[in-house]
């Protein structure tokens, strides 16, 4: 059987390692794997076999579909398994989870490494549950206190698909379709379509509250301040995204990447990023983003479109 290095103070992740040469990802206990992955979140394999195929098995075995992701930047390496590269940039990346200012947010978040820079470019990892448990009385109290709103405009196929119109009346607007997970409505002449989430959840596999939201990124890398937002409409204060900042900083780990990882994060519990990525040639890292077997869709997702497979196409 695998061998499993359980995480320490140093590592959040755990490591799991072939117990012969023949020994394939694929063939990796599933119980086992699905065991350590609900107790610790992410999982490296390690001194394993890869390429696209092995890569595709593994995310088959575990996942029932993948989610829609068309974040830019990537290239497609198979369009039919769902299978593409990370963003293709050099740009450091603040921590997030993938897609968290949408209703879809896939449930676990595949990165399979071909070919490892030789320095620079480590994907990162923070513990969203870990960043909570360190936050002050203070801040805690004001994430607790919150929502976040993701408002931006609204696409004419979004309405369609939401709405069953391009263009809603105002009678229609005030009452959303009870499979309809946005807001929209109208400011100064233009749709808008907003999506509203606590500031802190509970993961798949834990009661804890966790960080795990898109603030991070979009103060740090798009120095946006208006997405998101607090429910009400206010700005969220820079020292409550600075505080989270200051925690995340000092418990963000790197994964050295090898040739032929895989990392398996929880992406209702764990936040994920990079480092510069100094040589673009020598980095070149798979991704799948997808919906596990093995755990139950929150309460009031069992019958969301984004959790059938193709159930986002017409979008």
């Amino acid at each position: 059987m695998a061998a499993v290095t359980n995480p320490n103070k140093d590592c959040p992740f755990a490591t799991i390692t072939p117990d012969r040469a023949d020994e394939g990802m694929v063939d990796v206990d599933k119980d086992l794997v699905e065991k350590v992955f609900k107790k610790h979140g992410a999982i490296l394999f390690r001194g394993f076999d890869l390429d696209v195929g092995i890569f595709t098995g593994l995310t088959q075995k575990y996942c029932t579909h993948a989610a829609i992701n068309d974040s830019p930047g990537r290239d497609v390496i198979d369009r039919e398994n769902c299978i593409q590269t990370v963003n293709l940039d050099d740009v450091a990346f603040p921590l997030h989870p993938e897609l968290s200012m949408v209703p879809w947010k896939p449930d676990v978040c595949w990165f399979g490494c071909l070919t490892p820079p030789e320095s620079g470019g480590e994907t990162v990892l923070c513990d969203g549950v870990k960043i909570v448990s360190k936050m002050s009385t203070k801040v805690l109290k004001a994430y607790k206190a919150k929502r976040l709103r993701y408002a931006q405009p609204a696409k004419t196929s979004e309405l369609k698909f939401w709405l069953k119109t391009e263009e809603p009346t105002d009678e229609q607007l005030k009452k959303m379709p009870p499979d309809c997970p946005f807001i929209f409505y109208k400011n100064y002449g233009v749709m808008i379509r907003a999506y509203e989430t606590p500031c802190l959840h509970k993961p798949m596999f834990t009661d804890k509250l966790a960080f795990g939201n898109f603030l991070l990124f979009s103060r740090y890398l798009h120095r946006d301040k208006e997405f998101p937002i607090f429910e009400d409409g206010s700005e969220v204060p820079d020292r409550l995204v600075e505080a989270v900042k200051k925690i995340s900083d000092k418990i963000t780990v790197p994964i050295e990447w090898q040739a032929k990882d895989v990392a398996m994060v929880d992406n209702t519990r764990f936040l994920h990023g990079r480092n510069f990525v100094k040589d673009l040639d020598q980095r070149f890292i798979m991704t799948y983003f997808g919906y596990l077997k093995f755990a139950d869709p929150p309460k009031g997702e069992e019958n969301a479109p984004w959790r059938k497979k193709g159930g986002l196409l017409a979008l």
